[in-house]
């Protein structure tokens, strides 16, 4: 019996001693005793910090950066701390953007997106009370966090006596930077072009260099406020379509660039009730989708069938949201999808709506640049990139994957439509004739979405220089009276080739 009663106060006192040594090591060197606790909540630091009079000086998030390196997230201001010796200067970083309420920025929100409070705090991964609420900062949160805030302040004593001109400092540990393809110089061209605008309340200009087929600029505004991203959500486009359209009749070789068409602005499908937006006569295929001509595209579409509209609709992934995935997900949270049909059927009512970009068709203006994008690149398509690498002290410590390239349509069926929307700009009776002025060699074609309430979406997208295509953009405004929609588009579209004619010499794209 007493040998019983030895064992079992022997397991006892080891077993309390081994809980003691792990809680002195969890205490004294809490990252070597295999614990998960916040450096904050270590009992060294909270005895220290007990004597500190200061505030955080860095809430270690890494930032989003431009592609050049330049910080496109955050704020630093310089402030000073008051000592007994003087004042020492010192600088504050930080992510954090938002305090608690959500409203509309005047030119929209950001891509880089908001940091806001956490849903859950305290946590062990988490040292400061931030979390990406939108756009990138959401998307890739876990990576930006850091391990450690910044501190500066003042040592106190025990009794509340300052200790001289102890100034008691803590380095961040900062999370790794997240680089772009933004390019600032165009973006600030983009975000100018659509603060001008003051009618605009929703809209959003999108910039691609068309070689790497990576985003340069992305602008947005939006009435829902920071959260909305309306570059990645899905409107009507209209005659935007209309390039879809052509592509399928053209791979299909069920029309040729050369055939003929008679607009008297009705249409003579049965069962369709179609008026043009003006009486066109007699035109060819190509003369036709330069002057967007309803009549026309309403028969291809039914010629080319459902089948042939949704092939070529896949084939360009307009159902996806045609941008950059990390792990299997988009770069931002926010971007969707398009729409072609909601509904079944074969009839020429819904394919003569469908072809011209009405009924069910939905496409975000990132599509739409990507789709200028991928006629420039000759019928290859590819998803667009918006991130390049993570950075530690601007070196990369990891690259992003990209998408493979596949083929949409056939090279001539890209230079046909490389052809008809150079024509939109070059014929009189194209609806960009007006941008003839510039003297460039641009293709370009224009949308308008016809609305319930008789207001429209407005739209124009393209690529320049025709011969050698370095940009591809779209622009695109939303719920506006046609006359406002249409002269806002054409003044956006004139501010992106004026910056072009102005980067371009100075190398600024790629």
């Amino acid at each position: 019996m007493r040998h019983r009663i030895f064992g079992i106060w022997t397991i006892f006192l080891i077993a309390v001693a081994v809980l003691t040594g792990r809680l002195f090591l969890a205490t004294v060197h809490p990252d070597k005793s295999g614990l998960k606790i916040r450096w904050q909540d270590q009992v060294r630091v909270k005895a220290e910090m007990e004597h500190l009079g200061g505030e955080v000086t860095d809430d270690a998030r890494g930032r989003i950066l431009f592609r050049n390196g330049e910080a496109l997230s955050g704020q630093v201001r310089h402030a000073q701390l008051t000592t007994e010796n003087g004042s020492i200067p010192y600088s504050i970083h930080t992510e954090r953007t938002l305090t608690g309420r959500y409203a509309p920025r005047e030119s929209g929100a950001s891509v880089a997106g908001e940091v806001g409070l956490p849903d859950v705090w305290p946590t062990p991964d988490r040292v400061v009370a931030e979390q990406g609420r939108s756009g990138l900062e959401a998307s890739f949160d876990s990576l930006l966090r850091g391990r450690r805030p910044g501190y500066i302040g003042v040592l106190h004593s025990a009794t509340g006596q300052t200790e001289g001109s102890a100034v008691f400092q803590v380095k961040p540990k900062p999370g790794p930077d997240l680089r772009t393809t933004l390019d600032s110089a165009w973006q600030e061209a983009a975000n100018l072009s659509l603060q001008k605008e003051a009618t605009v309340k929703l809209g959003a200009v999108t910039i691609l260099d068309v070689n790497k087929n990576e985003v340069l600029a992305m602008a947005n505004r939006s009435v829902n406020g920071v959260w909305d991203l309306p570059a990645v959500k899905p409107a009507i486009p209209g005659s935007i379509m209309k390039l879809v359209t052509a592509a399928a009749a053209f791979d299909s070789y069920r029309f040729r660039p050369s055939a003929k068409f008679y607009c008297n602005g009705v249409s003579q499908l049965a069962g369709v009730q179609m008026h043009c937006w003006t009486v066109h006569g007699t035109e060819t295929f190509t003369e036709a989708i330069a002057r967007s001509c309803d009549i026309a595209l309403a028969i291809v579409g039914s010629e080319v069938r459902r089948e042939g509209l949704e092939a070529m609709w896949n084939r360009l992934h307009l159902t996806e949201p045609n941008l950059q995935s990390v792990g299997g997900q988009p770069v931002l949270r926010e971007a969707e999808g398009g729409v072609l049909f909601r509904r079944s059927g074969n009839d020429n009512g819904l394919l003569a709506n469908t072809a011209i970009g009405q009924e069910d068709v939905r496409m975000t203006p990132l599509q739409a640049a990507n789709l200028a994008s991928t006629i420039a690149s000759g019928g290859i398509y590819r998803d667009v990139d918006l991130v390049l690498d993570a950075q530690v002290n601007h070196k990369p410590v990891r690259h992003f994957e990209r998408k493979s390239e596949t083929r949409a349509f056939s090279l001539f069926t890209a230079q046909k439509l490389a052809e008809a929307m150079s024509l939109a700009v070059e014929d009189p009776h194209g609806t960009a004739h007006d941008l003839a002025s510039f003297h460039l060699p641009l293709a370009a074609k224009t949308g308008t979405a016809e609305l319930p309430d008789g207001r429209v979406n407005g739209w124009m997208i393209g690529f320049l220089p025709v011969d050698k295509p370095q940009i591809a953009f779209s622009v695109y405004v939303g719920d506006l009276p046609e006359s406002e929609a249409h002269g806002a588009v054409h003044r956006m579209a004139t501010d992106i080739i004026l910056a072009y004619r102005q980067f371009q010499p100075q190398g600024y794209i790629g």
